[in-house]
């Protein structure tokens, strides 16, 4: 199983409400991923050893979007705590994710915690030479238009974001969230 730690980034911005980022994938090796090619995601990132999926989230945003965390207002479903049963030898990240996703059939065995990073209005996404690769083409959606696009193609989307994407449209298009 690849743990990935996916991360829908919001912003309430001052003329066009609420809004979510999107961006397109680029699988630069069919083996890994012949399924979701040129598909309508948001950033999600493999964790690495040693760091928390809170901190794989964050990672994520910045790598695939340009992210810095002084952009980063809240990030709804990374509340918990740290805990231990042996001060010197354990710390265990204990915290209830805003949703939770496993890829069952198809290109990859991922599996991992969902966010929904909330950002400064004024944020826009920027990337380095060597992402440009993986992600492209970072649009800032309106909600309900977005839950349209899910709902009548969702071969349009990458498969593990789609059901994440969909809830957090819902979420906020029904007043459950509000960024």
């Amino acid at each position: 199983m690849r743990v990935v730690a996916l991360s829908a980034i919001g912003r309430n911005h001052k003329v066009n409400g609420i809004q979510i980022l999107t961006q397109i994938r680029h699988v630069s090796n069919p083996d890994y991923d012949p399924l979701y090619n040129n598909t309508i995601e948001i950033c999600g990132e493999t964790m690495k050893a040693g760091e928390s999926v809170v901190e794989t989230a964050i990672r994520g945003c910045w790598e695939e979007a340009g992210c810095p965390s002084s952009s980063v207002i809240k990030i709804i479903g990374a509340n918990g705590k740290m805990l231990s049963t042996r001060p010197e030898k354990d710390k265990i990240l204990a915290f209830e994710p805003y949703y939770f996703v496993q890829q069952l059939r198809g290109p990859q065995p991922w599996i991992g915690p969902c966010f929904v990073v909330v950002v400064r209005d004024d944020f826009e996404p920027s990337l380095t030479q060597d992402k440009e690769k993986e992600v492209s083409g970072h649009r800032w959606r309106d909600p309900e238009e977005l839950l349209e696009e899910l709902q009548s193609k969702p071969e349009k989307f990458m498969g593990l974001h789609y059901p994440f994407l969909l809830k957090v449209c819902e979420d906020i298009t029904t007043g459950k969230i509000f960024i």
